[in-house]
This record gives C-alpha cells, sequence and structure tokens, in this order.
C-alpha cells in the first residue's frame, strides 16, 4: 500500500482521500469484525457436532 500523498494535491483533495482512507479502514474493521464472528461461530458449531457424534456413539 503506497502511503505517500502525490505532489500537488489541494488541501480539498488531501481531505479528501483522507475521508476516503477513513471509510475504507473502518469498511475493513466492519469486515474484519464480521469473519471474526462467523469463524468462531464455526468453531462452536463444530465442537457441538463432535459432542453430538460422540453421544450417538455411546448411544449405540
Amino acid at each position: 500500500m503506497n502511503s505517500e500523498i502525490p505532489v500537488g494535491l489541494s488541501p480539498v483533495e488531501i481531505a479528501q482521500l483522507h475521508r476516503e482512507t477513513e471509510e475504507k479502514t473502518a469498511q475493513c474493521g466492519r469486515l474484519l469484525q464480521e469473519i471474526c464472528g462467523q469463524a468462531k461461530e464455526l468453531v462452536v458449531r463444530q465442537a457441538a457436532g463432535r459432542a453430538h457424534a460422540r453421544e450417538i456413539r455411546r448411544c449405540r
């Protein structure tokens, strides 16, 4: 990722780039939280599935 500001940008253009960067960073943060939440849910479901399978084997 190139963090350098191109030469010759006006203060308004710099402010716009800054806003866009903040918006994209926030969006990435939200997506990361969603992905982590889904991963945690998957781990819980897998553990429940294994426990259920053990219970079924015990009942046989």
